[in-house]
């Protein structure tokens, strides 16, 4: 069984991927709302939540755990959850810079991601690795997760986008969205700015995840969807809206 967790519903756009290319596989997505948004939390707070809600998907009986989040991917960081639990597969989600790099024409890339990735040391790695010649936008888009899971408002939404949109250089081609949120403000940012090519990790990460399960033959394939908020309402309406999926969802205390 693969574990995927995420702050809220951003890492839904990471579980759809997966089970578009595992379709026979058993899932269990962790939505730890009662904590979101990550990325406006202590590095501190983060970390910690990682090895709770790790420690609960082990218990349930993940093999695989997809860290569905680019702010607790890079503050966690991938390497100190396996130093910690050897026996687990992680795979992890970071903004997609070095595709960037690969991809721009012009020279100038733009990344949104929210406020803790922007000021990750892992962020600021990637850029130097791989944009030696190239300039970067990195900007926080502070309300887009909430946006997300707050069902899209519309006016906020529209204007939100407009905004970050506009904070970006003239001549940028390529822009990566750093939050596993964004890809669904996909329709907004292709509407408002369709100029530009907008990137995400789903694709890398599905297939990534792919390759590292090792398929036990599951016989009844299931999908369970959990938050730790007491309101179930925003994950169900999201399954439902998002992905048309009609599912019970749990609520538990980690």
């Amino acid at each position: 069984m693969i574990g995927i967790f995420d702050s809220g519903i951003g890492g839904l756009s990471i579980w759809q991927g997966i089970v578009q290319h595992m379709p026979d596989v058993s899932t269990l997505y962790l939505a730890d709302q009662s904590w979101a948004p990550y990325g406006n939390r202590p590095v501190s707070d983060i970390k910690k939540r990682g090895y709770a809600i790790t420690d609960f998907l082990k218990e349930q009986g993940a093999t695989v755990i997809v860290i569905a989040c680019n702010t607790a991917t890079v503050n966690i960081t991938v390497s100190h959850l396996r130093n910690k639990y050897p026996d687990l597969i992680f795979v992890g989600v970071e903004p997609p810079i070095k595709k960037l790099a690969s991809l721009t024409k012009s020279g100038h890339i733009g990344l949104f991601a929210t406020k803790a990735t922007c000021q990750s040391k892992r962020v600021e790695s990637l850029v130097d690795q791989y944009t030696t010649d190239i300039s970067v936008d990195i900007i926080a888009t502070l309300d887009w997760a909430e946006l997300v899971e707050k069902n899209f408002p519309e006016s906020e939404t529209t204007n939100s986008v407009k905004f970050y949109l506009s904070q970006l250089s003239n001549n940028i081609d390529v822009v990566g969205l750093g939050c596993t949120h964004y890809p669904f403000l996909l329709p907004w940012l292709e509407h408002i700015n369709p100029d530009i090519q907008y990137i995400d990790v789903v694709e890398p990460v599905a297939y990534r995840t792919q390759s590292l399960y090792v398929s036990h033959h599951e016989r009844n394939t299931s999908h369970r969807f959990i938050t730790t908020s007491e309101d179930t309402s925003i994950l169900e309406t999201a399954l439902q809206d998002l992905l048309g999926i009609d599912s019970h969802v749990e609520s538990i205390l980690i």
